[in-house]
C-alpha cells in the first residue's frame, strides 16, 4: 500500500475543500463557501482520496491535518537550525574579534551609545588594573577621577554631535582612574564606529609621555635591584673558605 504523503500533490481547490471540511463544514457548506455545486465537491473528494490513498472523508482530513502539523514542525526545526547556525557563526566571529582585540599592543575600550563600556581588551585590563568581566557594562565615567567627570560629560556630548577620528582633549592633561584608586596620566585617540547595534566609539589609550618615561625608569630600577639581589643571594650561598691557622 502506497504511503499517504500526497498532500503536496493536491490542487489549491482540493486543499480548500480539505481545510473547510476540517473546520466542520458539510459538503453543502463547502459548496456555498466556494460557489460550486455539491456534485463538484463530491468530485473533489474522489480526487483527494485517490491522491492521498484514503478510504473516506474523515481519513482524508486526518491525513491532511497530520501532514500540515508535520510541515509546521519541520519548518520550526529548520528555523531553529538556522538560528543555531547564526548564533554559532556570531560566536565564532566574536571570538575572532576578541582575539584580535586581546593581541593588540594598546589598551582598547569600546563605548556604546549609552556611554557604557562594551569592550575592554587585555591591555586595558593591565593598564587600568581592572578585570574585564567586572568592567564591561560600567559607565565610562567610572574610569575617570570624580573631579573631571562633569567636564568629560560636556566633551562627550560635543563629540556625539560631531563624531570624528581624533585625539581626545589635546593639551588638557587627561587622567584615568585605575582599579586601585590611583590616577594615570593618559593620551586617548577616539574613532566612531557603526555597528549592527548602533554607533559606538573606540578609544585607544596610552600612558602619557611623562608617565611612559616614569614607567621605564621604574622598570630600570627594578631590574637593577633584581640583579643586586641575585648577586647578594649568590654571595650568601657560596661556601666560605676556612681560615688558615696561625703558626706559632
Amino acid at each position: 500500500m502506497a504511503e499517504r504523503n500526497g498532500v503536496a500533490g493536491l490542487s489549491s481547490r482540493e486543499q480548500e475543500v480539505l481545510e473547510l471540511a476540517a473546520t466542520g463544514r458539510t459538503d453543502k457548506g463547502i459548496a456555498l463557501k466556494l460557489g460550486i455545486s455539491e456534485g463538484t465537491v463530491a468530485t473533489y473528494w474522489l480526487r483527494i482520496r485517490h491522491k492521498l490513498n484514503t478510504n473516506g472523508r474523515a481519513e482524508s482530513i486526518a491525513v491532511a491535518t497530520q501532514a500540515a502539523a508535520d510541515a509546521a514542525l519541520q519548518e520550526a526545526r529548520d528555523e531553529h537550525d538556522a538560528l543555531q547556525a547564526e548564533v554559532e557563526a556570531h560566536a565564532r566571529e566574536e571570538a575572532k574579534y576578541r582575539g584580535l582585540l586581546d593581541v593588540a599592543p594598546d589598551a582598547i575600550l569600546i563605548v556604546d551609545k549609552d556611554h557604557k563600556i562594551a569592550e575592554f581588551n587585555a591591555e586595558a585590563e593591565r593598564l587600568f588594573g581592572r578585570v574585564r568581566e567586572e568592567t564591561i557594562g560600567l559607565p565610562i565615567t567610572d574610569l575617570i577621577p570624580e573631579r573631571f567627570r562633569l567636564r568629560h560629560k560636556q566633551h562627550q556630548a560635543a563629540y556625539i554631535r560631531r563624531p570624528a577620528r581624533r585625539p581626545m582633549g589635546t593639551g588638557m592633561g587627561l587622567v584615568a582612574l585605575r582599579g586601585d584608586g590611583s590616577e594615570l596620566p593618559v593620551e586617548i585617540s577616539l574613532s566612531p564606529l557603526e555597528t549592527e547595534n548602533g554607533p559606538v566609539v573606540m578609544a585607544v589609550v596610552h600612558p602619557s609621555d611623562d608617565r611612559v618615561a616614569e614607567i621605564a625608569e621604574l622598570r630600570r630600577r627594578i631590574v637593577k635591584m633584581e640583579c643586586e639581589l641575585q648577586r647578594a643571594r649568590e654571595k650568601a650561598e657560596s661556601p666560605r673558605r676556612p681560615r688558615e691557622r696561625t703558626r706559632r
